[in-house]
């Protein structure tokens, strides 16, 4: 459909809201562009950089004409939806490195501690805080604030004053914020334990281990709960029932992670690996998968039909499958091996990647990646960076575009370095 390449940095994940889509970027700059094409309305300097890292860059807020958002060094912006224009910034006492929330009339931070705020205003209504440290975002639900701790706890919080509602021991670090759906909380923790916890009193319904630290906020769906994280090799949906799990997708052994929130959409689970995949929610499957030659890394939004995702080259993509189906055929490598499938394998789709298409567009989807070895829980040969050509074994770790970043931020500081100490 689109896509947008005028930042100066790495962007923060889309938020959309009344046909435009909202973003920031690493180094303080907050945008607003048309969903339908693009084209940006406006583009706002802030005085401060966002985030905590530059690709972590936590996604704004949209509200009743308004667009919230924290910064590294701990302030509160609300930004006009209309003109960009900033109406108020407010000090929460230290680095925001989560997204902010907005409900009935106020604005919700974690600044080390939780801070409650006049969204029209910004004047601070209250402030809760413990002796360790709050750093996983929060979830706010029927006039309750929910938010974990570093300390291992999970908090449920009067919206209105900030008092402890109840809390419930998770064992681990919450460095994510929870999911909250028919009265149940869903949150991971650092040891890789799933909670569905009672929104009524924090008691535990079921417990999951899934062998990874669970950095991302799960994704919920009708019947199934979705969570991936970092230092493990699967994806998975569980019951939400009974806790078990139904499915695993399978990580690149190279990215080894899942690194940021999914977003789930009339049958499709959608997240990003350093590519953006969409999955089939029933069977696990992929129905199509996405590679850029750089890093796809911010959680995916979808809306009308399209998905939106921010990547490593500085660049926001608005995708259709129409689109999809496209890209994916040109990027299939010329191989004899892959031109013949195996009489065994499955060329057919029964879910569409394209939250508004037909399903015969998603079986022309998937016939365009039939001549592929594999489509869910093994790796693709699809290109992954501008050396492998679909190979990722072709060059090894010249490949892997993470490390091609790195290796040549690095380069580039010894070359500085050189030329300072008087280096020829």
């Amino acid at each position: 459909m689109w896509r947008f390449d005028e930042f100066p940095d790495f962007p923060s994940g889309p938020a959309v809201a009344d046909g435009m889509v909202y973003f920031g970027t690493f180094g303080g700059e907050v945008l607003g562009v048309e969903a339908s094409s693009g084209q940006e309305r406006w583009r706002t300097r802030l005085s401060e950089e966002l985030g905590d890292i530059p690709d972590d860059v936590p996604t704004p807020a949209v509200a009743d004409g308004s667009v919230y958002l924290g910064s590294k060094s701990g302030q509160v912006f609300s930004l006009d939806t209309t003109t960009g224009k900033v109406d108020w910034k407010r000090n929460a006492g230290s680095e925001i490195t989560t997204p902010v929330e907005v409900s009935d009339g106020r604005v919700y931070a974690v600044a080390n501690g939780v801070t409650a705020m006049d969204a029209e205003s910004g004047d601070e209504i209250w402030e809760f805080s413990e002796d360790y440290f709050f750093d996983s975002g929060l979830a706010v639900v029927d006039g309750t604030v929910y938010v974990g701790s570093t300390g291992g706890t999970m908090y449920a919080l009067n919206s209105d004053d900030g008092s402890v509602v109840w809390k419930s021991d998770v064992g681990d670090e919450v460095r994510a914020p929870p999911a909250v759906a028919d009265g149940t909380v869903y949150i991971g923790t650092d040891a890789g334990d799933l909670f569905a916890l009672d929104t009524a009193d924090g008691s535990p319904r079921w417990t999951t281990n899934l062998d990874q630290e669970l950095y991302t906020s799960p994704a919920v769906s009708e019947e199934l709960v979705f969570a991936g994280g970092e230092t493990g090799s699967g994806f998975y949906a569980i019951d939400r029932s009974s806790g078990s799990v139904e499915w695993e997708a399978k990580i690149s052994e190279k990215r080894n992670n899942v690194r940021a929130s999914p977003a789930v959409a009339d049958g499709v689970v959608f997240i990003t690996d350093g590519d953006l995949r969409a999955i089939d929610i029933e069977s696990g499957e992929d129905i199509w998968r996405y590679p850029r030659g750089d890093f796809i890394s911010s959680p995916p939004a979808v809306v009308d039909g399209a998905v939106l995702v921010g990547n490593w080259d500085a660049s926001m993509y608005a995708i259709s499958n129409e689109q999809l189906k496209e890209r994916i055929t040109e990027l299939q490598p010329p191989s004899s091996e892959d031109s013949s499938s195996s009489p065994s394998e499955d060329t057919s789709s029964s879910t569409s990647g394209d939250t508004s298409s037909s399903s015969s567009s998603s079986e022309t989807e998937r016939s365009s990646e039939s001549s592929e070895p594999s489509t869910s829980a093994t790796e693709e040969p699809v290109q992954r960076g501008f050396l492998s050509n679909g190979n990722d074994e072709q060059f090894g770790m010249l490949s892997d575009p993470f490390l091609l970043t790195v290796g040549g931020f690095a380069l580039s500081v010894i070359g500085v370095l050189h030329s300072m100490i008087g280096g020829k």
